[in-house]
């Protein structure tokens, strides 16, 4: 428990708290957290003893994004020094302090750009009972609505961070210029550069207007960890950043990637049906509207259509099922376009969820889980990796 707990404090104070860390090591780690425990047992009598030291073994595993080093040293102290005073209140205050700074679980669904496990704010705590949760068979909306974590299209977890705050910087009045500076510099977004704290760090090597009708427009290379932006100060510009830095987020946490439209090629939603299969079920369907049916059709026209075009065995057997007919159509436009393969790309997908959230409200995200939000369903996105 110990062990854990000091892993979670160590990662807490790299990202903050570098001024307490030398003390937090010992006061958390496992000698001052035996000493803790043993401190309270003997000041706080055997009854309190035992009851504040069952919560104190649990509490690596609750270990949340709000966690605060400064606040469990402070109420430590306090908690130590009031116990030795038999002073309940003093005591009470202290405890709460230690508990709410380890705890810090925060709101599922309150912190809408997608991160994963190596956030440094990611509650480790909650997505360990997510996954517990899932293995037992859990709807995801009761996993979601409980933890705040939920599984992408590549079955890998996630959590929203709060982009609703997220601005231009002030001298991105000055857009059309050309840039080569850090993101950090120029779009203002605490919360996500908390979580990856690298993030800010991304050059941005364009960030200007858009070409032919100002069109919002963006691209990230991974390979260089850079982007580009193009887009208008309505919130083209803004917008768009959020999306490439989303898949700056996939290639940190190895989800599922966006690209291009060059990057999809055939049959990257399984095998290709045939055209000609699907055209012919098509007009099985639409002749037989007048006979009453496919069954009542072949009656009629057993082995050939009336032009005189035998029958496919597959265009048959598809034309007793009209929706699994616009299935194969949809597959196979998805799987011949390039353009519409790349928007069916999962990390586009959820790049582009980022946007459809960006400025929900804390209500509406707990309402509307992400994967609702979506525009691709699940089953018809592409899981790509880098």
């Amino acid at each position: 428990m110990s062990e854990a707990l000091t892993d979670a404090l160590l990662r807490r104070a790299q990202s903050g708290w570098k001024d307490v860390w030398d003390a937090g090591k010992y006061a958390f780690g496992p000698e001052g957290y035996r000493d803790l425990k043993k401190n309270i047992r003997y000041y706080g009598g055997p009854h309190l003893g035992s009851t504040v030291n069952d919560v104190l073994d649990i509490l690596p595993e609750l270990m949340g994004p709000g966690a605060d080093v400064r606040d469990m040293l402070q109420g430590s102290d306090a908690l130590t020094k009031a116990l030795m005073r038999r002073d309940g209140i003093g005591a009470l205050e202290g405890g709460t302090q230690l508990f709410g700074g380890l705890l810090g679980l925060g709101v599922p669904g309150s912190v809408a750009m997608f991160a994963g496990p190596g956030a440094r704010n990611a509650n480790m705590g909650a997505l360990r009972k997510a996954e517990g949760m899932a293995e037992q068979g859990a709807d995801p909306r009761k996993i979601w609505d409980e933890t705040g974590w939920f599984q992408g299209a590549d079955g890998k977890w996630r959590f929203e961070i709060d982009d609703s705050a997220a601005t231009l910087a002030d001298e991105m009045n000055s857009l059309g210029v050309e840039f080569d500076r850090p993101l950090g510099d120029l779009v203002q977004h605490q919360k996500a550069y908390t979580a990856y704290p690298d993030a800010a760090d991304i050059h941005v090597e364009t960030f200007g207007r858009s070409g032919k009708g100002n069109l919002p427009s963006g691209a990230y290379m991974a390979d260089r960890d850079r982007m580009q932006v193009r887009g208008d100060l309505e919130g083209g510009a803004l917008s768009t950043a959020l999306h490439e830095t989303q898949h700056a987020i996939q290639n940190r946490e190895a989800f599922a990637r966006g690209g291009s439209p060059g990057d999809v090629g055939p049959n990257a939603l399984g095998p290709t049906p045939d055209m000609w299969v699907i055209q012919q079920a098509q007009m099985i369907r639409e002749l037989a509207r007048e006979w009453g049916g496919v069954d009542e059709f072949l009656k009629g026209f057993p082995d050939a259509l009336p032009s005189g075009e035998p029958y496919s065995p597959e265009a048959l057997q598809l034309a007793r099922d009209p929706s699994e007919i616009g299935r194969q159509i949809e597959i196979y436009n998805i799987n011949t376009d390039p353009v519409l393969g790349y928007k069916h790309l999962a990390g586009e997908v959820e790049a582009r969820n980022v946007q459809t959230r960006r400025e929900f409200t804390p209500d509406q995200r707990r309402a509307q889980p992400p994967w609702e939000t979506e525009d691709v369903p699940r089953d018809r996105q592409i899981v790509r990796f880098r």
